[in-house]
């Protein structure tokens, strides 16, 4: 490779130059180069030296010699969800600053199309696997089967039987969802409504079952009509909150068990000029940034979003260093916001 610098031709910056700038043996940039740690001052002046003399690290010859290739997979159902993307960003930024690169892989649920996007994953030479599964994950399931056997994987926001993986990170959705309803009945409402995301889903499952649970706890009537399914996407949380509002008998108080989903609830409610705590009763689940916008401040179920993502990083930094967890479901609990936009009534 050469390098051109106002016509004239440069050589490609070699280790020997690395050496000579920073003064260290070739021994010890050598062992850095090939994916070894190295005491931090020279770690330092290394990199240093890489950046001014502009030097490309083979990644791949170096995975090929250490087979290590510093790449984590990070497969996600897809990019449009605000859950996905924020836990994305906190892992990626922790496992950088350890010298790893994330590479994000969409997995929709098509076996035809994951079929080839998981066989990147392969290519890529990923040393740890990070999963957030489609709802319809069978496929995906069965691939994990075979690639845990060679490299550690996580699993988050879902549970299924399983072999071999064991590590699952997870919240406590059917407790957080009992306390949301919960919160809508003693306000005195027995018309509630729940808007969840895709059917059969172990989230959808896991919420439905929470609410549930508390009408009956608290004998209140149960109606299907008031249960509306759709994807964890702004549109499909409008297009559900419409079915809700077209019923001869409407909700008084909704749940909405899902950030995006929220977003769509709230322009649907707008359009009908329908105001949100005078008009109807609203409780929403994942994170809390709408409830800093939106007025009356929205009562919401928050996931812990940082702490999943702390954890899971600090889990497979673990594994990857060779010291590896005890097989383990991590259970973490949800928060309630209280807000302003549940109104008590008679």
């Amino acid at each position: 490779m050469k390098r051109f610098i106002f016509g004239v031709i440069l050589l490609a910056a070699t280790i020997k130059d690395i050496v000579a700038m920073t003064g260290l043996s070739l021994g010890t940039v050598s062992k850095y180069l090939n994916g070894h740690q190295v005491k931090e001052k020279n770690r330092v002046l290394i990199e240093e030296s890489i950046e001014k003399l502009d030097f490309n690290v083979n990644l791949f010859a170096r995975g090929l010699r250490t087979k290590l290739s510093s790449n984590i997979g990070f497969i996600v159902p897809s990019l449009e969800l605000t859950f996905s993307t924020k836990i994305v960003a906190i892992i990626e930024k922790i496992l950088a600053e350890h010298g790893y690169t994330v590479i994000i892989c969409v997995v929709t649920g098509d076996s035809k199309v994951d079929k080839a996007k998981l066989q990147n994953l392969v290519y890529q030479k990923v040393d740890g696997l990070l999963v957030i599964p489609h709802a319809n994950h069978q496929f995906l399931q069965q691939w994990l089967e075979v690639m845990v056997k060679s490299i550690p994987i996580i699993v988050l926001d879902r549970l299924f039987n399983s072999s071999t993986v064991q590590h699952f990170v997870l919240v406590d959705n059917a407790n957080a969802a009992f306390k949301a309803t919960e919160l809508l009945i003693k306000a005195g409402h027995r018309d509630v409504g729940i808007i969840l995301g895709d059917r059969g889903g172990y989230t959808s499952d896991e919420r439905r079952k929470g609410y549930l649970q508390a009408l009956d706890h608290y004998h209140v009537p149960i109606k299907d009509e008031y249960q509306v399914y759709g994807k964890y996407l702004k549109a499909e949380g409008y297009k559900a909150c419409e079915q809700l509002l077209k019923l001869p008998n409407r909700p008084t108080a909704i749940f909405v068990t899902n950030y995006d989903m929220t977003l769509g609830v709230l322009e649907c409610l707008n359009e009908h000029i329908l105001q949100v705590y005078e008009d109807i009763s609203l409780i929403a689940f994942d994170l809390d940034e709408i409830s800093k916008v939106i007025k009356p401040n929205l009562a919401i179920v928050t996931q812990p979003v940082e702490e999943i993502g702390y954890y899971t990083a600090e889990e497979i930094l673990k594994s990857l260093k060779g010291n590896h967890a005890n097989p383990e479901i991590k259970i973490l609990e949800c928060s309630i916001q209280q807000g302003a936009s549940i109104k008590e009534i008679n």
